[in-house]
């Protein structure tokens, strides 16, 4: 009787053996599909990247001295632009940047910017001696009296040094601070201004939602 049992348990394994193996292949050829997908994404986001610190770097290099432009883009989430000047000898740039002033697109994480930057971020070295990327984040109610255009002048000026409250009549209107974070799909404001050898890119947000994760990786 139980010789008879291992043989209709035998024969219940043959039956379920192919249901078994179309199962495997299935989410064999599921999980590749995914990878492949998920490969793609990433790619194109690179690829994103790429392209906007490539158009960076032009608005910035063709920019006449004492003039200021605007540069609008498409936000690239969990992407931020940032920067290091030729001199900086704070041992806080990446190798990339070594030999002088770069401006870079890296992803948001865990670490300071330059690790964040050397290992998955975009660097380019641009034909300048001093370069500033900064956010301009206003608090609502004050945002117009804060003036753009002044505040950018003064990133060159060295008004302000790393992250700063921007102050109107002794009351805070503003916070200045490094990077420019972006989420996906929002037109951002670049404000772009250039001098004989220094130059500032400046993002202006109201309240902008991407301020804490950019104060949290533009660490140095």
């Amino acid at each position: 009787m139980n010789y008879l049992k291992k043989i209709g348990k035998r024969g219940n394994l043959m039956e379920e053996f192919p249901g078994i193996i179309i199962f495997v292949v299935v989410a064999v050829i599921f999980v590749f599909a995914v990878s492949k997908v998920y490969g793609v994404i990433n790619q194109k986001e690179s690829d994103n990247a790429g392209k906007i610190l490539d158009d960076l770097i032009s608005r910035v290099s063709d920019l006449e001295e004492l003039k200021i432009a605007e540069f609008n883009l498409r936000g690239l989430e969990n992407w931020y632009l940032t920067s290091w000047s030729k001199d900086d000898d704070t041992g806080t740039k990446p190798d990339k940047c070594f030999f002088g002033s770069c401006l870079c697109i890296c992803k948001f994480g865990e670490g300071n910017a330059k690790n964040m930057c050397q290992q998955g971020g975009f660097c380019k070295e641009i034909d300048i001696d001093k370069i500033g990327v900064y956010t301009l984040s206003k608090m609502k109610g004050k945002s117009t009296v804060i003036k753009d255009e002044e505040v950018i002048k003064n990133t060159i000026e060295a008004k302000y040094s790393g992250e700063s409250h921007i102050l109107i009549d002794g009351e805070r209107a503003g916070y200045l601070s490094y990077c420019a974070g972006f989420d996906e799909d929002i037109i951002y404001k670049l404000i772009l201004y250039k001098e004989k050898e220094s130059a500032s890119v400046m993002n202006v947000q109201i309240d902008d939602p991407a301020t804490l994760k950019i104060r949290k990786s533009c660490l140095r």
